[in-house]
């Protein structure tokens, strides 16, 4: 009698076709099909690795079933195909010799492909069947790869857990759309953070003196097992973390952001990307807060001002510097009116710094006029350059089409190329026919991303495009403005320097754009 042994694996790593069709209970039906149609077989044995990768053997019940056959309880191991085996040629190789080695004299067969390693080693059928497999595996990864990139690019929520403010659209699970109460609470946090007369500290202790829930303890409530990995145990309350988490979230202006780290099961842990490499799609949900209010918060956090602390913050503070010294010109009161003075004078006197004083209303309506001024010279500069720029435009938009068709070509060459792989498996097409075409289309992804490459290189942005694009002109041109704020200054001015030349003050404006 043989002493037969079923071999049976499933990966995550399948699809979902493939998972249906080599599933534990389809591979051990065919073997067992089989086993029943050999009366000189026996089944001694039956070994599964659910969940384990075909590209290494670090699997238990491979493990256990190999010292198995060295140890002469098993003749031989049936397996559903060789993909079940193993999906690395080398490797697969490399075990197919510890199994066949004479001292074992063992050996393995696949049902479906009608190859037994002991007898078909040196047959090309066999080596090409492994190949395809690796190649299989590696296809199939970038497959996975490409379909979450696409599902990003499209603006397709595809987390695990909703941001603090949003659901599930009950009608598309890649759709969100607002939770009303906690939507309420991140309105409330941009405005009192906007506001300035309280930091970050002290509108989370505002939160959790109202015994407003924390997101992670909101979601708990609401049934979702959600666990925050930065979250503290102990902790379940608002933080100065949390908000600055809130504040810098652009998905709550509308914008789907995604891509942001990447994970790993190997180094247990994520590797996250540059803000230029996240996946950003605007527009794709109802937003909680305006673009305008979700910009100008992000330029007040980069300020980097006293908005920490909770007393008033200065309409100028973080904005205002001495030419001369480099430090920052400081609020004080002169004559009952509130005046800015450099700080190196007030602190270490008139040998280290002049005073270069300047009245806060004078500099308010200085700022205010130059800001009016600013919004006339870029509208004009705005209407000459839609005169200017058709011709560029045309050329930018042939240029974005030229793009877009070598890029489905590369789709398309890629499709053709899975399309060889799965005839060829099928015995539909010949080794040769299948190794001839399979380089042809090789040969033009090639040379497709080649010249995607060169017009990457060439591609320019007209200079209406430039300008349009930047939401800090546009918003200026938009508007006429009768009063200063600090919103307005954190929307359009990057700092204001002050100079002084015997007794007459100098103001000049460094403008975001």
């Amino acid at each position: 009698m043989i002493k037969v042994a079923a071999y049976l694996r499933l990966s995550k790593d399948d699809g979902k076709k493939i998972k249906e069709s080599n599933s534990i209970d389809n591979q051990r039906t065919i073997i067992d099909i089989y086993i029943k149609s050999h009366p000189e077989m026996v089944k001694v044995g039956e070994y599964i690795d659910d969940g384990f990768t075909g590209l290494n053997f670090e699997r238990d019940g491979y493990k256990k079933m190999l010292q198995d056959i060295v140890d002469k309880k098993i003749d031989l191991v049936l397996i559903k195909d060789f993909s079940r085996f193993g999906r690395k040629l080398n490797l697969v190789l490399n075990e197919i010799e510890k199994i066949t080695d004479k001292k074992v004299n063992a050996s393995i067969y696949s049902i479906t492909e009608d190859l037994d390693a002991l007898e078909d080693y040196n047959d090309i059928k066999f080596t090409l069947e492994i190949m395809l497999n690796e190649h299989y595996s590696a296809n199939i990864s970038k497959k996975i790869l490409a379909e979450v990139k696409a599902q990003h690019s499209l603006g397709k929520f595809i987390g695990s857990h909703t941001s603090y403010g949003y659901k599930r659209d009950p009608l598309d699970k890649h759709h969100l759309v607002i939770d009303d109460y906690p939507a309420s609470i991140v309105r409330g946090i941009f405005n009192e953070f906007l506001k300035g007369e309280r930091g970050k500290q002290g509108i989370a202790r505002d939160l959790n003196s109202k015994n407003i829930l924390c997101p992670s303890a909101y979601k708990d409530s609401q049934g979702e097992n959600y666990r925050n990995s930065n979250k503290l145990p102990a902790t379940n309350q608002w933080t100065y973390s949390t908000i600055n988490k809130v504040l810098q979230n652009q998905i709550y202006c509308g914008d789907m952001v995604q891509g942001k780290a990447s994970y790993s099961k190997f180094k247990r842990g994520k590797k996250a990307f540059p803000k230029e490499e996240w996946c950003i799609v605007e527009n794709t949900h109802e937003p909680v807060i305006s673009k305008e209010i979700f910009f100008e918060v992000q330029e007040l956090i980069k300020k980097n001002t006293r908005t920490i602390d909770f007393g008033n913050i200065s309409l100028f503070a973080g904005f205002i510097k001495c030419n001369e010294c480099g430090r920052a010109l400081v609020k004080t009161h002169y004559n009952n009116k509130i005046t800015y003075v450099c700080s190196t004078y007030k602190g270490l006197g008139k040998d280290q710094c002049t005073r270069h004083q300047v009245s806060e209303e004078i500099l308010k309506k200085y700022i205010l006029t130059k800001i009016n001024n600013k919004s006339k010279e870029l509208k004009n500069e705005l209407n000459s350059l839609v005169a200017k720029s058709q011709e560029a435009l045309n050329g930018q938009n042939n240029f974005k089409k030229s793009i877009f068709n070598l890029e489905s070509n590369i789709l398309k060459f890629e499709n053709y190329k899975m399309k060889l792989l799965e005839k060829n498996a099928d015995d539909v097409i010949s080794d040769s026919f299948f190794k001839e075409n399979y380089n042809l289309y090789e040969q033009k992804i090639s040379q497709a991303k080649n010249e995607l490459q060169k017009l990457n290189n060439k591609g320019e942005i007209s200079a209406l495009d430039n300008f349009k694009r930047n939401k800090i002109i546009m918003n200026m041109i938009d508007g006429h403005f009768t009063e200063l704020t600090r919103e307005l200054l954190i929307t359009y001015i990057d700092s204001i320097v002050v100079s002084q030349n015997d007794d007459k003050i100098n103001i000049n404006i460094r403008w975001k754009y």
